[in-house]
């Protein structure tokens, strides 16, 4: 019997990462719960291509959503700070596209806010699953053993 918990996930952004995102939740029998976006037309066409059932007219309202627990950032660089203050702050799991910040004052201020509020955040990197990747790591620990 598998325990399998399910999270209710909401899309900050509707570019061609959060597409990718919604994709791969739905390769593995899940969906977006929500969608928040600055315009709010193009959150409307978002959620109507993947199902999903919550568009917010204001991007602060996911923030305040009880049923939301992991917030996507996918928006441009310079806005995660502040998207990330108010996630963490409301209690809400991040998962953050790169570069999760500008600089690592911002990184260190969202590191505290997650610790202080209990939650997980983390900056969505594929580089290290590449096989490249893999391959060197494994190199490296074939290397320690000697």
């Amino acid at each position: 019997m598998t325990n399998q918990i399910k999270y209710k996930w909401a899309s900050l952004g509707t570019g061609v990462i959060a597409n990718e995102l919604a994709q791969a939740l739905e390769a593995l029998g899940g969906k977006l719960y929500s969608v928040a976006n600055r315009t709010y037309d193009k959150g409307v066409a978002f959620a109507e291509t993947y199902g999903i059932e919550k568009v917010y007219q204001e991007i602060d309202e996911v923030f305040k959503d009880p049923e939301v627990d992991i917030i996507y950032i996918s928006t441009p660089h310079n806005t995660h700070i502040n998207f990330l203050r108010k996630a963490l702050a409301a209690g809400k799991h991040v998962l953050c596209e790169k570069s999760i910040t500008l600089n690592s004052e911002e990184l260190a201020e969202a590191i505290q806010l997650a610790e202080e509020n209990h939650v997980k955040l983390a900056e969505a990197m594929t580089i290290f699953h590449m096989p490249i990747y893999i391959r060197i790591h494994i190199k490296r620990r074939a290397h320690r053993a000697f």
